[in-house]
């Protein structure tokens, strides 16, 4: 059974996180593409979930089309942010456009400890309050390391 398809729509990324292997560049997957794979998907499998990834998908800037084309396939959607370019508007619109979850990326609940795996410590912290104030499903989405896997009860608590 397939579950998720995972979708790198751009390579384009303005952090510098210590751990990230992906090669930047300024390559953004093609909306015709997206659709087609979109449509594949959901003729093989019913109820399988589209994963928006990157470099950073909120520097793409056709994602709300391809997540509003998954939902009326039929499909569930996430994005993996860093919460780039987060704002009220902008995560309703992610919201009325069918996304289903969006998972932004923190390692660590102290700062300090999260930029040895991460950066954008406040801007996460920052998205993760906003998409919650606009009610989108928002969760935690964490690269598990010696240095962070006693403090996950509490990032998950907050």
């Amino acid at each position: 059974m397939l579950e998720t398809l995972v979708f790198q729509v751009t390579t384009r990324c303005p952090l510098n996180c210590p751990q990230c292997y992906m090669e930047k560049g300024k390559r953004d997957l093609s909306v015709s593409v997206g659709k087609s794979l979109i449509n594949r998907l959901g003729s093989i499998e019913s109820g399988a979930a589209v994963q928006f990834t990157g470099g950073e998908p909120m520097a793409y800037k056709d994602l709300i089309t391809l997540i509003s084309y998954a939902s009326e396939c039929g499909l569930y959607s996430a994005v993996a942010t860093s919460g780039l370019g987060h704002s009220e508007r902008f995560y309703r619109q992610l919201k009325n456009s069918g996304l289903s979850v969006l998972c932004v990326s923190i390692n660590h609940i102290d700062e300090g400890k999260n930029a040895f795996t991460r950066d954008s410590y406040e801007l996460s912290m920052s998205a993760i309050k906003t998409a919650c104030k606009v009610g989108l499903y928002c969760c935690a989405n964490v690269v598990v390391t010696d240095q962070n896997i006693d403090a996950l009860k509490e990032l998950s608590d907050r």
